[in-house]
């Protein structure tokens, strides 16, 4: 495939938004993920996320039909974010360089957001998170990866990387101060040239 960014097929990640959240809404995402520290995401019924958060339960269904989709607001905002941390049309020309901005950058994330991700990554582990967490991955490698390896082996590249970069920030919030975001690169560089 030809590259450039409307061609990269991650780009559909990029429909995630960071949204001006009201008083209201941040209690309500605040109280949801105080709750989830301790309880399912599942199980957290509307009437205790009203009462957690001091407001109405229909302030709550003015803004969301249901708990699932506050959880969805909360996973698109922090992909958003990723997102634009690391804006690919920025190219770095060493993109797999054990000093890449794009880890400092990802590490810098990670840090600021370390309760919503230990809530969504080491708590109770959210699949929908961690996908959309591997396709902004993939959509910001996708150019160096093709580039470099071409478009057979892309595909599983990608993957690989994905895998590592979601598994190494989770493990890092297991082990707080134990990572070297260096470590991340160079396994990176790893799977790349193995393929």
């Amino acid at each position: 495939p030809e590259r450039g960014d409307n061609m990269n097929p991650y780009r559909g990640i990029t429909a995630s938004e960071k949204k001006y959240l009201t008083p209201a809404q941040e209690a309500i995402k605040e109280s949801f993920l105080k709750i989830c520290r301790k309880k399912p995401f599942a199980s957290v019924g509307v009437t205790e996320l009203c009462k957690k958060a001091g407001v109405a339960r229909t302030t709550f269904y003015a803004y969301y039909p249901n708990t699932d989709a506050l959880l969805s607001e909360i996973e698109d905002s922090l992909i958003a974010e990723l997102l634009t941390v690391n804006d690919p049309k920025v190219k770095e020309k060493k993109l797999l360089d054990p000093d890449s901005t794009y880890i400092k950058n990802v590490t810098a994330f990670v840090e600021k957001n370390r309760g919503v991700l230990e809530v969504l990554l080491v708590e109770q582990p959210d699949i929908r998170l961690i996908e959309k967490w591997k396709e902004a991955v993939k959509y910001h490698y996708w150019e160096m990866v093709c580039a470099e390896i071409g478009e057979k082996n892309s595909s599983l590249a990608l993957e690989l990387m994905a895998d590592m970069v979601v598994g190494f920030y989770t493990w890092s919030l297991k082990n707080p101060g134990k990572l070297d975001p260096k470590a991340v690169t160079r396994a990176i560089i790893s799977a790349i040239e193995s393929l």
